[in-house]
């Protein structure tokens, strides 16, 4: 292989920080820290920071090939954990994240401008999960008596919760409007 094809290869510190960085959705120093601890070596860095639970960015995958470099050349092969399963730990990395947001995000009942009701969305979740002919219906009736409803905390998610509850909202006013319409219509008629 041509020299400066080899050392075009070879990646900074900079580099690599930069790189563990973005795969593993962890500050710079984090990085850092996990490269330095393992002796530079990025696969052994990934794995470490995902032992200690801080890779958060599920869509991240790493691949490598024993004894070649990363370099998207080699075909790449998931990652194994210990017992030798591909990505077994995504599941419940992923699922561990999601329940931690849920108790982080509140769900807020409001009417009139007056907040009536905030608890957890994961409290939502599970009365979603475990009493859905109640839940659904429950939130229905609200909506149709002028509850509003949204979603707070932080990140993008809560922003598209509240816009796809805003829909909903949406629909159920207007069939409310619908329905008082042909009630005062057929109230008229009677007349």
């Amino acid at each position: 292989m041509d020299q400066k094809v080899q050392e075009a290869k070879v990646m900074t510190h900079e580099d690599m920080i930069e790189k563990l960085s973005r795969t593993a959705g962890v500050d710079a120093q984090e990085a850092e820290r996990a490269l330095e601890a393992n002796d530079w070596d990025l696969f052994d860095a990934m794995v470490s920071l995902e032992r200690e639970g801080k890779v958060y960015k599920m869509d991240a995958e790493v691949h490598t090939v024993a004894g070649e470099p990363c370099d998207g050349a080699a075909t790449p092969r998931p990652v194994k954990n210990s017992a030798g399963k591909a990505n077994a730990g995504s599941f419940w990395t992923t699922f561990k994240a999601l329940l931690h947001k849920m108790a982080r995000t509140a769900f807020v009942v409001v009417r009139k401008d007056e907040e009536l009701l905030r608890f957890p969305t994961l409290l939502l979740a599970l009365l979603a999960i475990f009493g859905f002919w109640f839940t659904v219906p429950a939130l229905l009736v609200g909506m149709a008596l002028g509850c509003r409803y949204r979603f707070e905390g932080k990140g993008e998610t809560s922003a598209a919760a509240n816009r796809a509850m805003d829909d909903i909202q949406a629909m159920v006013y207007s069939a409310r409007e619908k329905v008082e319409q042909t009630v005062k219509e057929s109230k008229n008629k009677a007349k």
